[in-house]
């Protein structure tokens, strides 16, 4: 044998295959592939709204991004790209006029860039935020605010949005949601520690530990962080005094404390080993009910938000219908009259019907008590959503030159009003003279008072 055909032989013996040669395959799945193409085409219409931006109104805009469940990987197919664009109002020619153009130029523009199969558009541009109002917000805690700002793809950066992001992922905002966390995330690492370490060293970690999970509840919360000598004051008065933790808890860390300075005032230089379990334990039992406290204000701050989304867009709602005549007698048909006089009329926005319906829903789950598994985001979209909602409606009065009156106690909504979804169960009211079925007895009076009197 040649050594010419000894090379082309590999060790194995085998004789090798060119028609593979220099090809790869592809190893995603179908359902991958697909959704790879369908996030590419939002990437694309993204990439060409920027061009045209850029081109129309460069010289205003700092920053734009992307947003939404397209970035975060959690769209179908019928998902937008929410898009933000961020403007700098520090120019002695920017003011609302100018922000005005600039806000109906970017919705032009968009409406261009595509469409989904069912027709809706690719793209879903937010109203223009000023960097003022951004680092505003960014310094208030907004949750709108931080939940973009976690989730932004930039796709235009002039400097100005990738720092701002940089520290928000690394907890630099103090009394925000990442900044609690990020306290929060050092306290098991310490526990550890305080396990295998010396004694003296046991009791630095075990305080760190305490404190940090004590502070991380109170910047949950809203406050300023305290400082550790008086975080224990801080505790009583914020948590103690509402009823939210038992005053054992804020002893222990008055009693950690104590012992923390003693060490470092070389007051202690030893401890014995049962007395070191004793406050390992104790720390556990500590953090173990701070992380189910951290767990119930954010249920509760969720159920303040559902809350108030509901009652902003009932209210609304209401107020509008109102004054164009066509409030429903019963409240239960309130969405219906929604759809046929505000939307089928092209009053407002079609996407607030589907506002409306998922602030039903999130309300449902909140007087079912099962809102765990509905994230924050969702419900902050949904506020932003309500607001707009808000300006639209006034603003389409200010049109017209309708008043909306005051909204009277029976026009809201006792029970969710989701007609699809009705208990056969439950009681029916029926009008004696004209035959017509009500949910409520309120609803029956009303009819009766204005049909019958």
């Amino acid at each position: 044998m040649t050594s010419e055909n000894n090379s082309e032989r590999p060790e194995n013996g085998l004789k090798p295959d060119k028609s593979f040669a220099g090809k790869t395959r592809d190893y995603r799945s179908t359902k991958r592939k697909i959704k790879d193409f369908q996030k590419q085409r939002r990437m694309d219409a993204a990439e060409k709204f920027k061009k045209e931006a850029m081109e129309k109104h460069g010289e205003y805009i700092n920053a734009i991004i992307g947003t939404g469940s397209v970035t975060r990987d959690e769209f179908s197919s019928e998902s937008d790209l929410d898009i933000t664009v961020f403007i700098d109002d520090t120019r002695d020619d920017m003011d609302g006029k100018k922000k005005k153009k600039i806000e109906e130029d970017l919705r032009e523009i968009a409406k261009g860039c595509g469409k989904t199969k069912s027709g809706n558009h690719i793209l879903h541009v937010q109203p223009p935020w000023t960097i003022t109002e951004y680092w505003d917000m960014m310094r208030r805690g907004s949750p709108v605010a931080h939940s973009w700002t976690q989730d932004a793809v930039a796709l235009y950066d002039d400097g100005f949005f990738g720092p701002i992001q940089r520290l928000y992922k690394m907890g630099r905002f103090p009394a925000t949601r990442k900044s609690a966390q990020k306290r929060m995330s050092k306290v098991p690492k310490r526990i550890n520690r305080a396990q295998r370490m010396k004694v003296l060293i046991v009791a630095k970690d075990v305080y760190h530990a305490m404190t940090n999970s004590l502070q991380a509840v109170i910047v949950y919360m809203g406050e300023e962080v305290p400082a550790p000598k008086q975080l224990a004051e801080v505790a009583r008065d914020k948590l103690v005094q509402r009823d939210l933790l038992d005053e054992k808890y804020v002893e222990q860390y008055e009693e950690v404390y104590s012992i923390y300075k003693a060490v470092e005032h070389n007051d202690l230089d030893e401890m014995e080993g049962e007395k070191v379990d004793k406050y390992i334990e104790m720390a556990k039992e500590f953090v173990g009910e701070m992380q189910k406290m951290m767990k119930k204000i954010e249920i509760n701050r969720k159920a303040r938000k559902i809350q108030s989304n509901y009652e902003s867009m009932v209210k609304t709602s209401v107020a509008a219908l109102r004054a164009l005549g066509k409030l429903p007698e019963d409240p239960k048909d309130l969405p219906r009259s929604f759809k046929e006089n505000l939307i089928e009329e092209e009053l407002v926005d079609p996407r607030y019907e589907i506002t409306l319906g998922k602030v039903l829903e999130m309300k449902k789950k909140l007087n079912e008590k099962d809102i765990e598994d509905i994230s924050e985001h969702s419900i902050n979209v949904a506020m932003d959503f309500v607001k707009s909602f808000m300006r639209d409606v006034h603003e389409l009065m200010r049109e017209k030159g309708l008043k909306p009156g005051e909204i009277k106690e029976e026009h809201r909504p006792e029970e969710i009003p989701d007609p699809k979804s009705i208990d056969s169960d439950k009681e029916v009211f029926r009008c004696d003279e004209c035959g017509k079925e009500f949910g409520t007895e309120r609803g029956l009076n009303i009819h009766k008072g204005r049909k019958h009197k």
